[in-house]
């Protein structure tokens, strides 16, 4: 069993808090075989760390070896190329998971206020299923959403309670962000998919699906550039422009009000999705639009719930008028099961905490600005670092060089998340993080001691990446 202890804590806190640590911290026990002390690297191997050396693996070479077609039948196969891309992604995503019980640091999860395994959110729910076997009463399991629910249903109570809070005229509770945003394009494009679709560059590819789904008309524009949508609306008219608020790979945010601005003025119409934003943001975690005063600019919101309310769902903000059209026009609404009602406790019990969550979104927007600061400092000068949220990437480039860097963290005990090709662009992968209130401040310093090594051995070279000072994107 290897130990890491803890450095560098007194000088970063320092330098952002302008005090020291006066009590001594804890090291924090690793008990996966192979993770070394970050002081001292005694895992290397010819004069060289095995950091570096997963660093320079050619990985995708690797995933690409053995690859054949799959025989379904005599005549039926699945190509080689799908068989390769999944590979690659199996590569790239690993199967080694953070386990923070074994001391692992987890940046690839998205409960960003820790509120997953909160004890008073799973005792309503637990509560509740209890009770549901202790009463007769109507029942909506195995049923689709085009069934009505009764007026008592936890399902309404939320979506009343949500749209209350969230400034709209309407809350659709769904089964997921993707559902959401599939139902939504379904929606706004059935019997109308002459109309295009602007969508970000990087806004959540969730969006392609259901518009593909239908045989939308897709046009794609530069990310956060909001010259080239107006170009691409003075040559192809009005229709529907789909961002996100917070994005899911780099933490950028969307410029919502210049995204309003000339949406309108070409008559077109605006859809945000808040997945992200929901819970950190706002001074009651009711998004960026919001506290940009946005809702009565924006007709449509959708956000997943698997973020800030740490829970299977998906919620559209909607005009009043859509209630009675999402019911009954959507595919994923007519043929699939609802929303239960326990699952709405949990999420009206999670939506009273995330209300007065002040103090946690303080911490985390502390945490995110901590660790993004130094990091910068270090070297790790990305461009699209300095934004001012909870989640970034490190634009590391190519499959191999994402890959190893990946792996090189997690052979210290630190987990990030890849996006490379087919996910990505081929030339600009990069490792995803996220910051949630659960990461200590001693596992961020640990973070930044791991990574100054990595520059000082030649693990992680940011100078070469391609967003080093610079957009990429």
């Amino acid at each position: 069993m290897a130990t890491f202890t803890q450095r560098g804590t007194t000088s970063y806190l320092a330098k952002y808090l302008r005090k020291s640590v006066s009590s001594p911290i804890e090291p924090i026990v690793l008990a996966r075989r192979g993770y070394a002390n970050q002081t001292d690297i005694s895992d290397a191997k010819d004069g060289e760390p095995i950091t570096k050396q997963l660093a320079k693996t050619r990985w995708y070479e690797n995933a690409m070896k053995g690859v054949e077609d799959v025989h379904i039948t005599e005549q039926l196969t699945l190509p080689s190329k799908t068989l390769q891309s999944a590979s690659a992604m199996n590569i790239s995503v690993g199967f080694n998971w953070a386990d923070p019980t074994k001391g692992d640091i987890d940046y690839e999860c998205n409960d960003t206020l820790a509120l997953g395994h909160d004890p008073s959110v799973c005792r309503a729910q637990g509560e509740y299923i209890i009770a549901m076997g202790e009463r007769s009463s109507p029942s909506w399991v195995g049923k689709s959403g085009i069934f009505a629910k009764d007026e008592l249903s936890p399902v309404l109570k939320f979506q009343r309670e949500a749209a209350e809070w969230m400034n709209s005229d309407l809350a659709i509770l769904t089964t997921s962000g993707m559902s959401a945003n599939g139902m939504l394009m379904e929606t706004l494009l059935k019997n109308n998919t002459d109309v295009p679709v602007y969508l970000d560059s990087l806004v959540h590819t969730t969006f392609r699906y259901g518009i593909s789904a239908i045989n939308g008309k897709m046009l794609m524009f530069k990310h956060n550039n909001v010259n080239a949508l107006e170009n691409l609306m003075k040559e192809h008219g009005p229709g529907f422009v789909v961002v996100d608020s917070v994005y899911s790979s780099l933490g950028t945010i969307a410029p919502l009000h210049d995204l309003c601005e000339v949406t309108e003025k070409y008559g077109s119409s605006l859809v945000v999705d808040e997945s992200h934003a929901l819970g950190t943001y706002g001074d009651s975690g009711n998004g960026i639009v919001c506290k940009l005063g946005l809702e009565h600019k924006v007709a449509f919101r959708t956000a997943s719930l698997s973020k800030g309310f740490a829970t299977n769902g998906g919620l559209i903000c909607a005009p009043k008028s859509f209630k009675k059209i999402f019911r009954v026009i959507t595919t994923k609404n007519t043929f699939s099961n609802a929303v239960q009602d326990y699952e709405a406790v949990r999420l009206l019990k999670i939506l009273d905490i995330v209300k007065q969550a002040q103090d946690r979104r303080r911490s985390l927007n502390e945490k995110s600005t901590y660790l993004k600061s130094n990091l910068m400092e270090l070297g790790y000068s990305g461009y699209y670092m300095k934004e001012p949220t909870h989640i970034f990437g490190l634009c590391a480039g190519d499959f191999d060089t994402v890959v190893g860097l990946g792996r090189a963290l997690k052979h210290k005990g630190i987990h990030s998340t890849a996006f490379t090709y087919p996910a990505a662009p081929r030339t600009k992968s990069l490792l995803r993080w996220i910051i949630t209130e659960k990461v200590t401040w001693e596992q961020l310093d640990y973070t930044l001691d791991v990574l100054d090594s990595f520059i000082k051995d030649g693990t992680a070279k940011p100078l070469e990446w391609p967003d080093y000072k610079k957009a990429c994107y």
